[in-house]
């Protein structure tokens, strides 16, 4: 897959003309992939370029990094990515505009996939109505929102599920359990003196982290992947600083880890952070932890 920057774009680009999937996608959730898999289908049904543009939008942490997106959209099969700011001038431009100078000139759309709420251009002015009124120059494929157990999946809902903590429902509208991805750092090693080692990750800043509590993971790691608790949270017990970390014990594992890339999956919940009067408090509720993990796992 290719990876366009939208300000780069020449109208060059996509000659042959394109299947163009709209939106911000990102969380990558159910209804998301329900756009990019019709792209797909669609291009290699008309002999067209498969294409997602892709709007990001600044200020505030995400679901997926725009490399996470990147390669979840690749799995599925698109030819080219655009990614594109959304700076003043790209906010400032009319919904026709859009249309005639995005759509139809640089991205050549012949074909184009989007959600019935999807708006755009100065104000939102811009909707499916008004794509409707450009079928001479393209088709149009619009989807309404899916629904999970009568909730319509949206990155918002994403969002507050998952700052509650709630991550086997995030995982449900995504489809694929919420991960974190990063670097081993070293950690204050204030778990090995109570007989639970952990790795710490450095998370990207613009990373989403679930709700403070501590979780059931799966940690994936030199080809490996371990059953393990993991705590995202300021360990209060331990700390006054107020830094959240993200730290994870991993079961029959005893190996050095810094410096190694690693991703950590939620799966649950098990109980929201706790600030103990004691560290022996803290080892004795990390040891029933421990026991309930490995219990489902059998």
């Amino acid at each position: 897959m290719t990876i366009y920057d939208y300000d780069s774009l020449t109208g060059t680009e996509f000659m042959q003309g394109t299947v163009c999937a709209l939106g911000k996608f990102e969380g990558m959730h159910l209804g998301h992939r329900m756009l990019v898999e019709r792209t797909v289908k669609e291009a290699a049904k008309r002999q067209l370029g498969s294409l997602v543009f892709a709007i990001n939008m600044p200020g505030r942490q995400v679901i997926n990094l725009m490399p996470e997106r990147a390669r979840i959209i690749s799995e599925l099969g698109v030819e080219g990515l655009v990614e594109c700011a959304f700076s003043d001038d790209f906010k400032a431009m009319e919904a026709e505009e859009f249309v005639e100078k995005v759509l139809i000139r640089k991205l050549r759309a012949k074909v184009v996939v989007c959600g019935t709420d999807f708006c755009f251009g100065s104000k939102r002015r811009g909707d499916v109505e008004l794509l409707k009124r450009y079928s001479d120059a393209f088709s149009l494929i619009a989807y309404e929102k899916l629904k999970e157990d009568g909730r319509e999946i949206s990155s918002s809902l994403i969002r507050e599920e998952l700052l509650k903590g709630a991550v086997d429902e995030a995982g449900k509208l995504l489809g694929r359990p919420y991960a974190i991805s990063g670097v081993v750092r070293e950690g204050k090693k204030l778990g090995r003196t109570i007989g639970f080692p952990t790795i710490n990750l450095i998370p990207e800043k613009d990373k989403l982290l679930p709700g403070a509590g501590v979780y059931e993971t799966l940690v994936s790691l030199d080809g490996r992947d371990y059953r393990s608790l993991t705590n995202v949270g300021s360990n209060p017990t331990v700390s006054d600083e107020g830094v959240v970390t993200v730290e994870s014990h991993l079961l029959r594992f005893h190996e050095d880890a810094y410096g190694k890339p690693v991703t950590v999956s939620f799966l649950r919940q098990l109980r929201k952070e706790i600030k103990f009067k004691s560290l022996e408090e803290l080892k004795k509720q990390i040891e029933f932890d421990k026991i309930e993990l490995v219990s489902r796992a059998g």
